[in-house]
């Protein structure tokens, strides 16, 4: 999915990733890695869900480094429109558990 049609499902985020195989990295550190080539943004898994015809992401420190990287890149040349994410489509309704909370709570 590209990154420019994710949306931010809070207003911010915190200094450091809350989910996946960099949680509790700093948000600057996974942006360094990506920017370097250590990581890509294609390891990165965004769980989101589908509301209003838009996919909303759970994991918003992922999507703000990867945002960030996509704006990085569109000012070397790189178009913003080839930076992709990964994403988990998880269904909003009760009774769904999205790393054990339900996931209409997260939402």
């Amino acid at each position: 999915v590209l990154v420019a049609e994710l949306m931010y499902t809070q207003s911010s985020c915190t200094e450091r990733v809350g989910a996946g195989e960099h949680r509790r990295q700093p948000s600057a550190s996974l942006l360094s890695d990506l920017e370097s080539g250590a990581a890509q943004p294609s390891q990165l898994v965004l769980n989101v869900v589908r509301f209003h015809g838009k996919l909303w992401s759970l994991n918003n420190e992922l999507l703000w480094c990867l945002k960030e990287y996509s704006r990085r890149c569109a000012s070397k040349d790189v178009p913003q429109s080839e930076v992709k994410a990964t994403v988990l489509i998880w269904p909003l309704g009760a009774g769904v558990l999205c790393e054990g909370q339900e996931i209409y709570e997260v939402f």
